[in-house]
């Protein structure tokens, strides 16, 4: 694995073009479906108030929580496990939902933290690596002191991480096993009532590193898994909505160092990375399912100079795939030593919906109905 290295080589801007798509009203907010009978949500009531709409919208504020200054960025730069950053942020009084989003970009030394091994490894083998405090990181979130949530950090590889061939287009035996389970509540006094918010989450994880032929050879099995309800109660205490969000991201690769000839090393890979996120929306009136998968894998080899990729080959495969109630979609596209050799999209509608299938665009599969 190619230390963390910033050169003219590895270093540089890009310029992109993005284009957006976008696919109507989301099904639980343009189509009114008969009151679900399992008895997950209560029915209307004057006990059991309906949630307007509008509580599933995107947010019609967005209060930033990050470094003011920005002289060094706007991200808060958290240096060890005791380190901590916070932000005052004063919430307008006719709020009725507030979502904090969290977002980690990990770098320097813990660039590739989900492959990092113990300080104790480190320290009994005499090496020079700032990369340690083992396989495992987990963001921990308060409000007003109190304990929020936590998770753990999805896992991004930079287009030079592993083997930089991969992205040009697109020892001892070191385990964790990791849970926690935390549930909070609090309410607000509205329109609608006295509404109660409770949030229960499972966190699981597991690492594991491995070293052997004295560290030449690195395999990496990596998996975490959390799941998330919502539940909205009324002042009767029926749930009068409920949104529950499971998601999970494995990542395992095997890298295989040999000497090579005039000072270089020959390294071999396959990797495996994968984000997996399903989300259910139910209230009186409406409710919705989503589902996204997004995998990559990739095998190849490179030789290695002074941290310089100087020969190799890579191929790589992605897969794309959405849906919900109302679309399908997806995208695979095959790629080898950065030529794209493969991209292909295909997706679907329901029957009631067929019709937008006649705007698909050219050189897509379509499907006018599942």
């Amino acid at each position: 694995m190619l230390e963390n290295l910033v050169n003219d080589q590895y270093t540089g801007i890009y310029n992109v073009t993005v284009s957006f798509e976008f696919h109507g009203t989301p099904a639980y907010l343009s189509v009114v479906n008969p009151p679900s009978s399992n008895g997950d949500v209560a029915d209307a009531s004057p006990a059991a108030p309906t949630l307007p709409e509008s509580y599933f919208q995107p947010a019609d504020l967005i209060l930033p929580v990050s470094e003011a200054t920005g002289d060094s960025g706007y991200w808060f730069r958290i240096q060890n496990s005791s380190d901590s950053r916070s932000k005052l942020v004063t919430i307008p009084s006719s709020t009725y939902r507030a979502v904090l989003e969290v977002f980690v970009s990990p770098h320097s030394n813990d660039e590739f933290w989900y492959s990092n091994p113990p300080d104790l490894y480190i320290q009994e083998n005499n090496l020079t690596t700032q990369r340690g405090n083992a396989a495992y990181r987990e963001v921990v979130v308060s409000v007003d002191h109190h304990f929020a949530g936590s998770f753990v950090p999805f896992p991004v590889i930079y287009t030079g991480g592993i083997n930089p061939l991969s992205w040009q287009a697109v020892a001892p035996r070191r385990g964790i096993h990791a849970k926690r389970k935390s549930f909070f509540s609090g309410w607000v006094l509205s329109s609608l009532g006295n509404l109660t918010t409770e949030v229960e989450t499972e966190l699981e994880a597991r690492s594991l590193v491995e070293f052997t032929s004295d560290g030449r050879n690195k395999t990496v099995q990596m998996k975490a898994e959390q799941e998330t309800e919502v539940l909205v109660r009324s002042e009767a205490r029926k749930v009068i909505g409920k949104l529950k969000t499971e998601s999970e991201y494995p990542l395992s690769f095997y890298m295989d160092t040999e000497d090579g000839e005039d000072g270089t090393s020959v390294v071999t890979g396959s990797l495996s990375h994968t984000l997996k996120l399903e989300t259910e929306v139910k209230s009186d009136g409406f409710e919705n399912e989503a589902k996204l998968v997004d995998e990559q894998t990739a095998v190849g080899w490179m030789v290695v100079k002074d941290h310089d990729v100087i020969n190799g080959s890579a191929a790589t495969s992605q897969m794309y795939r959405y849906s919900d109630d109302r679309w399908r979609y997806q995208r695979m596209i095959d790629a080898v030593d950065g030529l794209v050799l493969g991209d292909n999209v295909s997706e679907s509608y329901r029957v009631q919906d067929a019709a937008k299938a006649k705007a698909c665009l050219p050189g897509r599969s379509c499907d006018e109905a599942w």
